[in-house]
């Protein structure tokens, strides 16, 4: 079963409580969402989700699974990335300024023109990432 959320625009901490369940109960396919601001989604799959311009600032997705996800001009500063699966990830003009990616795998995964400035980067897999103008 697959659920299609054609836009959650939410800020501070309104997800929270309820995102991780949504989440795991209902594997997201195409996800627009817009604004989430310090979002706890520790753990999620959201595998192939189409998730352009999404605005996580401070979110924290540790662990989470985000293979083959199109995060194109995403908004991910001082977000905590560690250990987070963003293999084969289009990740092209995203802003993860300050976001702590320890341990997590972008192989494959397009980084054009990202803002990787300030980001931790201890452990993380970048084999075969796309990183023109980064």
């Amino acid at each position: 079963m697959r659920i299609n959320v054609q836009s959650w625009s939410l800020g501070s901490d309104a997800l929270t409580d309820v995102a991780p369940y949504v989440i795991k109960l209902f594997p997201v396919h195409y996800c627009k969402i817009t604004i989430i601001h310090n979002a706890q989604l520790v753990s999620a799959d959201l595998t192939g989700a189409y998730m352009n311009n999404v605005k996580l600032n401070s979110a924290n997705l540790t662990r989470a699974i985000l293979k083959d996800v199109q995060l194109a001009e995403a908004k991910l500063k001082n977000a905590n990335l560690e250990w987070v699966d963003l293999s084969g990830a289009q990740l092209e003009n995203a802003n993860l300024r300050n976001a702590n990616l320890s341990g997590a795998s972008l192989e494959k995964a397009n980084l054009s023109n990202t803002n990787l400035k300030e980001a931790i980067l201890h452990n993380t897999n970048l084999r075969e990432a796309k990183l023109t103008n980064t």
